[in-house]
């Protein structure tokens, strides 16, 4: 972990350097060092049954200029073992959910349903996603 805050300081040291310059690199990768950090130290602790939160942040560095941009998205997120759930409103004040399960959950799915769970699980999917 000391390696990973030394390269931290680093970079922070190379990006305020190169400001004259009009680099904007260094958000994204604090984030991985950090988050690199966090996932060692959140290794130590008891393991959670799910995560929960009432709003989303998203990192988000634009392809073309590489310009990164910090959101604060009001979403509930659920993570559990069988996947992530974001919930909120459309612009019409109507709820909304998107789900990402895991290939464990899918397959249950699809075991409920009658289906053969040896089967290639891709033309389950919609080809849009």
């Amino acid at each position: 972990m000391d390696d990973k805050l030394n390269e931290l300081k680093i970079w922070i040291q190379q990006w305020f350097e190169s400001q004259a310059a009009g680099i904007d690199c260094l958000i994204p990768k604090m984030w991985e060092a950090i988050g690199q950090i966090v996932n060692e130290l959140e290794s130590d602790l008891p393991p959670l049954i799910s995560i929960s939160a009432e709003q989303v942040q998203l990192l988000v560095t634009d392809d073309e200029t590489g310009r990164s941009f910090h959101r604060s998205i009001p979403l509930d997120y659920l993570e559990t073992s069988n996947g992530i759930t974001l919930a909120g409103e459309t612009y019409a004040a109507q709820p909304t959910q998107i789900v990402f399960l895991t290939e464990f959950a899918l397959g249950k799915l699809v075991e409920l349903q009658g289906q053969d769970g040896d089967h290639d699980h891709d033309h389950y999917h919609d080809h849009h996603d």
